[in-house]
């Protein structure tokens, strides 16, 4: 039988290895199913992976490209139109996570900045490497009121979706939830912390405040003591979560922990706070927070 007989022989049996989730496959997933199609004698032996891709092709199989930097992301599917957060969250590989706004939109919590995803990979395990800089209140004052806001320089655009691509502290995934179709996301916990120590990507602490208000009572404080304690951030996030906190409608008494970690340093809510929205910082004492 020949290569073109065999695959339109087998064809319900091939298109049926790409049904199955995420729906989107890199060249390697393709590759991999390429060769274990051969294996069961339902393609010849001899097709290579650019016939078999073109036939693949030929049966309905889409092309969708991320440009970032000069390199490209490129996925396949049998989806016509684009699924954006199924696309992102298996680009970066097993270990991805979508994540802030991005995460909080798909477990309907909000709406706002639903043009942008934002994609989280972990970085490597360091927990032995130990921090020896001791923080001054100079370097901290100079960093916010003056500096810049970090962003990402791995971002990307495609159909009208902005990409971003952030490399979070490693935590094991703490409070990184699988939702029911597969995409894994960050729980409103961790979404929380990592949105106040990313204040750059939402302009305004007021913001946070807005977003998280409504679903104060969705929110454990708990969790995000542990995460941001065992994320051993530099700068003092404990009094930065505390403020955010009671802003949101958690009174003194719940939020002793975070007190108890208050540094003698004063910190900020976010960078250039007089250069984004025209206004100087007021300070809070209680939490020791410029904002």
């Amino acid at each position: 039988m020949g290569r073109k007989e065999l695959f339109r022989t087998n064809k319900s049996e091939i298109l049926k290895r790409f049904s199955r989730k995420p729906y989107y496959f890199s060249t390697l997933d393709i590759s991999n199913i390429k060769d274990e199609l051969k294996e069961e004698s339902l393609i010849p032996n001899s097709m290579s992976y650019d016939r078999f891709l073109n036939r693949l092709i030929d049966e309905g199989l889409n092309t969708f490209s991320l440009h970032i930097k000069d390199i490209y992301k490129t996925r396949y599917s049998f989806k016509k139109n684009i699924d954006h957060d199924l696309f992102a969250s298996i680009l970066s590989g097993k270990q991805t996570f979508l994540s802030m706004t991005t995460a909080l939109r798909l477990q309907g919590l909000t709406d706002y900045r639903d043009e942008v995803i934002f994609v989280s990979k972990e970085l490597s395990d360091k927990s032995e490497y130990i921090y020896n800089n001791t923080l001054e209140q100079s370097a901290i004052d100079k960093a916010f009121i003056n500096g810049s806001p970090r962003y990402s320089n791995t971002i990307g655009k495609l159909d009208g979706k902005n990409y971003i691509f952030l490399s979070p502290k490693y935590s094991s995934n703490y409070e990184v939830i699988t939702k029911k179709d597969g995409v894994r996301v960050s729980s409103i916990n961790r979404a929380f912390v990592e949105m106040i120590i990313n204040l750059h990507y939402f302009k305004t602490y007021t913001t946070i405040i807005d977003i998280f208000k409504p679903l104060k009572d969705k929110l454990n404080i708990e969790k995000i003591y542990r995460y941001i304690n065992m994320q051993n951030y530099i700068y003092p996030y404990f009094q930065c979560a505390g403020f955010y906190l009671e802003q949101i409608g958690f009174n003194k008494d719940e939020l002793k922990d975070f007190k108890k970690n208050i540094s003698d340093l004063k910190f900020y809510t976010q960078k250039s706070k007089f250069e984004i929205v025209g206004e100087d910082y007021l300070f809070n004492e209680y939490w020791k927070m410029y904002y």
